[in-house]
C-alpha cells in the first residue's frame, strides 16, 4: 500500500507540491495525471525515497520512506522513465547485478533473476547485450529488473513511452497481470491506456491534486463527447466561418497547427449525426473536397482537460 499524507515541496519561491495526498490499495492500479511541470516527476520521486518533502509523509506498506527507508524500500519497486540498463551487460547479467544490490545471496539472485525473466517474457534474450535490443525489450527488461525482489508496491513513470502499438499491448497484459496482489501506481500521458489499465485516477496540477476518484464514477460523471475530425484534398480557407456558423458547436484547434487542411469540432446537441452532415455539406458547398471524416470518445481527455484549467480542490473520497 502507498499512503501520501499532506506532502510539499519547494525549491526557493517554487512551490513544486502544496499538501498532495492520496492512498494506492493492494491489487489496484492507480493513474496519476497532469500537464508537463504539474509535479508529477517531483511527487513520484518523494514517493519512492529519491527527494525528501519538506513536510507531510509517505508510507511504504506502513513504514515511513523518510524514517524508515530501508524497510519501505523492500517493498518498493521503481521504473524510472528513463531505466537505469548497463548496455554492456547482458540481460541476464543485469538481473543478477540488480539482485546483488538488492543484497540477495548468489543462489537467491539465480533464482530470482530466471523467475522474473519467466515472467516478464524475456528468458529467450537471456544472453543478449542491452545494447543490441529494441525499446519494447529493454523496457521489459527494466521492469524485470524492478522486479527482482518480489516488490509489493510498483510505482511506474511513463512504462510505455517509445513503444509500437503491439508492444504497449503486450506490456499493458503484463502490468494487468501483475496487479493481483500489488500496489501500482502509474505516471502517464497515454490516456486511451490509464482506462484500459486503472481503476483510480488522481489528477494533479500546480502541486495540487484538483480531483481524484474511481475511474469508473469520474467517467460517469463526463457526458461521452465525440471529436469529429475532417481532413481536406487542400488547405481549407474560411473554415471557422463555417464552423463557427452552426450553434453549439465548439472548434478545437491546436494553437501551434500550421496546415490548415483538417478540422476538429464538438457538436452539443442531441441530433448530432443531422448536425455533422450539414457541416460537411457547408463545407463542400464553399469548395472544400473532403478527404477523410473520423469521430472518436474524448472522455478522458475532456475531463483532463478541464480540470487542468480550472483552480480548487475537488476530491472524490477522502484519503
Amino acid at each position: 500500500m502507498i499512503e501520501v499524507h499532506s506532502i510539499s515541496k519547494s525549491y526557493g519561491g517554487f512551490k513544486a507540491l502544496d499538501k498532495v495526498s492520496f492512498k494506492v490499495s493492494p491489487g489496484q492500479i492507480t493513474a496519476f495525471l497532469g500537464v508537463n511541470g504539474a509535479g508529477k516527476t517531483t511527487a513520484l520521486d518523494i514517493v519512492c525515497g529519491c527527494k525528501g518533502a519538506d513536510q507531510g509523509r509517505v508510507k511504504i506498506n506502513g513504514f515511513d520512506i523518510q524514517t524508515n527507508g530501508l524497510k519501505a524500500k523492500e517493498s518498493l519497486g521503481y521504473l524510472p522513465d528513463l531505466p537505469p540498463l548497463h548496455h554492456d551487460m547482458t540481460v541476464s547479467e543485469n538481473l543478477r547485478y540488480a539482485a546483488r544490490l538488492r543484497a540477495l545471496s548468489t543462489a537467491v539472485s539465480k533464482e530470482k533473476t530466471w523467475a522474473v525473466m519467466e515472467t516478464v517474457g524475456i528468458k529467450t534474450i537471456a544472453h543478449k547485450l542491452i545494447s543490441s535490443l529494441s525499446k519494447g525489450y529493454k523496457q521489459r527488461v527494466a521492469l524485470a529488473q524492478t522486479l527482482i525482489h518480489d516488490p509489493k508496491v510498483l510505482v511506474l513513470d511513463e512504462p510505455t513511452e517509445g513503444l509500437d502499438p503491439n508492444q504497449i499491448s503486450e506490456f499493458r497484459q503484463l502490468i494487468l497481470s501483475l496487479s493481483k496482489n500489488r500496489s501500482i501506481l502509474i505516471s502517464s500521458h497515454l490516456l486511451s491506456e490509464v482506462e484500459n489499465l486503472c481503476q483510480e485516477v488522481i489528477f494533479i496540477d500546480k502541486g495540487c491534486v484538483i480531483k481524484q476518484g474511481p475511474l469508473k464514477k469520474i467517467l460517469g460523471e463526463e457526458k461521452t463527447l465525440k471529436t469529429y475530425t475532417v481532413k481536406t484534398r487542400r488547405p481549407l480557407v474560411g473554415f471557422q466561418k463555417i464552423i463557427r456558423s452552426f450553434d453549439k458547436v465548439t472548434l478545437i484547434q491546436d494553437e501551434d497547427e500550421k496546415i490548415q487542411d483538417m478540422i476538429k469540432f464538438q457538436v452539443h446537441k442531441d441530433n448530432e449525426e443531422d448536425v455533422v452532415n450539414e457541416i460537411i455539406l457547408s463545407l463542400t458547398k464553399n469548395g472544400h473536397s473532403i478527404k477523410e471524416i473520423y469521430c472518436h470518445n474524448t472522455k478522458l481527455e475532456n475531463i483532463f482537460a478541464q480540470v487542468t484549467r480550472r483552480e480548487g480542490i475537488i476530491n472524490e473520497k477522502n484519503v
